[in-house]
């Protein structure tokens, strides 16, 4: 049994240090969804102001006509005879009823829940990487407890066992010795998982795709 816990336990090391952390960019906002659409949200409700406040001044229309001045038929084709002549205008809502200023008014009440949305958004996001950020770090500290536990338990277990063969000692140490050194190898693995778990909420906190390369 503790011959298979450690087999576990170094399986388990062995695969989270091949996690690179260091590969987690502080740019991890470009890469959420959530965060992604916000943007997107945010983008398009600006642009809808633009319009809204661009409705309400004149627009300039510049029309092209084309005429003849020829007067005999024999002139009809010439290129003296026959020319363009641009005339720009203006032209203006006069009477819309406040229809256009409410529809900036809308706009720009849409851009104020789009900007407060994506500040949510984004927040939340560095919420979630900072708390799996501190649940590692918690990790981090129980599995260096927990090796100096171990070690302290194979030392105790290795003296007990020796003082159990020379005779100087009650075979029931050995047992205490085995089930402490068992207990430390059992949370080692739990908190090893645990680790796991919060790594898997940082991959998904940062939308980090950390496969090795092929």
């Amino acid at each position: 049994m503790l011959a298979a816990a450690d087999a576990l336990q170094a399986e388990c090391c062995r695969d989270i240090s091949a996690q690179d952390l260091a590969t987690l960019q502080p740019s991890f906002a470009a890469s959420r969804p959530d965060i992604l659409a916000a943007g997107a949200d945010l983008h398009a409700a600006t642009a809808a102001v633009g319009v809204a406040r661009a409705n309400q001044f004149p627009n300039v229309v510049l029309s092209a006509d084309f005429t003849q001045t020829a007067i005999r038929q024999g002139d009809l084709f010439a290129s003296s005879a026959s020319g363009w002549s641009l005339s720009p205008s203006l032209a203006a809502p006069l009477f819309d009823g406040g229809v256009l200023k409410a529809r900036r008014h809308a706009a720009e009440a849409d851009l104020r829940i789009a900007e407060s949305r994506y500040q949510q958004t984004v927040l939340r996001a560095f919420v979630q990487v900072s708390d799996a950020l501190a649940a590692l770090a918690s990790d981090e500290g129980g599995i260096e407890s927990l090796q100096r536990a171990i070690a302290a338990g194979e030392s105790g277990l290795r003296d007990a066992e020796t003082a159990y063969r020379l005779g100087g000692g009650p075979s029931i140490d050995v047992a205490r010795a085995q089930r402490t050194l068992s207990r430390a190898r059992r949370a080692m693995i739990q908190i090893q998982g645990q680790r796991y778990l919060d790594l898997v909420e940082l991959h998904v906190a940062t939308a980090a795709d950390w496969r090795a390369s092929p």
